[in-house]
Order: structure tokens, then C-alpha cells, then sequence
């Protein structure tokens, strides 16, 4: 039984060195297998990783080019703006000295019309008292040939009263 039970045992160490073998190899072939697709795996992670360190740097180079483009945006938008401004500024200065003359135009003007007013009213004044002067002539003229009238008149018949004394004291 000894000898029996030890060839049991040496059959079952067999087996069990077979299998430990068979599994040994079969670990040594997946052990393989799996290093090498840890292997494939590793390049593939490392040239996806490459790649988006490629793509990655792409994408920097286009943010600096689109920074630089808008920086020079900015710049540019910066000095047209300022343009403007120095525009916007030149053109309140010109309207106000614009507005400065016009003002002074008017004051200019106002004074001419209130002078044309005056000199209208001093005219319409001059008017009205040559033709008070005029008329005053005229009734002078008339009151004067009416009292040369009424002189020569007397004068005359003075005269002729004078005449026919003179013949009546004749014709005495």
C-alpha cells in the first residue's frame, strides 16, 4: 500500500508537474501574448501621444499666429480709433470756433439791422418833417404873398388915392 500510495502520489506529481508545465508554458505564451500587446499597445500609446503632442503644438503655433493677428488687430483698431478721435476732437474745435464766428456774425448782423432800423426811423423822421417843412414853406409862401398882396394893395391904392389928390388939387 506504501508503494502503491507512493505511485499514486508519483502519478499525481506527474500530472501535477505536467499540468504545472502545460500551465507554465501556457502562462509563458500568454505572458507572450500579453507583452506583446502591452508592446503594441505602449507604440500605440506612445505614437497616439505623439500625435497629439504633434496636434497639440499645431494648435499652439495657430493660437500664437491668431494672437499675433488679433494683437495686430488690436493695434490697428487701437490706431484707428485714435484717428477717429483726433478727427471727432479737430471737428469740435471747428465747430466751435464755427459757432464762436456765427455768434460774432450775429452780434455783427444785429448791430447792421438795428443801425438800418435807426437810420430807417431817422428817415422816416427826416421824412415826415421835410414834409411838415414843405408844408409850413408853402403856407409861408402863402401868408407871405397874401401879406405882399394885401401890401401892394395898399400900396396901390395909397397910390392911387395919392394920383387923385394930386388931380384934385390940380383941378382946383
Amino acid at each position: 500500500m506504501v508503494q502503491h500510495n507512493e505511485t499514486k502520489m508519483a502519478m499525481v506529481n506527474s500530472r501535477m508537474e505536467d499540468q504545472i508545465t502545460r500551465s507554465a508554458e501556457r502562462h509563458a505564451g500568454s505572458y507572450e501574448q500579453l507583452a506583446a500587446k502591452i508592446g503594441s499597445l505602449e507604440s500605440q500609446i506612445e505614437a497616439e501621444h505623439q500625435s497629439y503632442r504633434d496636434t497639440e503644438a499645431n494648435f499652439r503655433k495657430k493660437k500664437e499666429r491668431v494672437e499675433v493677428d488679433l494683437a495686430a488687430h488690436i493695434a490697428k483698431y487701437d490706431e484707428d480709433m485714435c484717428s477717429l478721435l483726433n478727427q471727432t476732437k479737430k471737428i469740435e474745435n471747428e465747430k466751435n470756433l464755427e459757432r464762436d464766428q456765427l455768434i460774432e456774425l450775429e452780434t455783427h448782423f444785429l448791430k447792421i439791422d438795428t443801425n438800418h432800423k435807426f437810420q430807417s426811423e431817422e428817415i422816416a423822421v427826416l421824412s415826415t418833417l421835410q414834409q411838415r417843412r414843405f408844408f409850413a414853406k408853402g403856407k409861408l409862401h402863402g401868408t407871405i404873398t397874401n401879406i405882399q398882396r394885401v401890401a401892394r394893395g395898399e400900396q396901390a391904392r395909397t397910390f392911387t388915392q395919392q394920383l387923385r389928390n394930386k388931380k384934385s388939387k390940380k383941378g382946383k
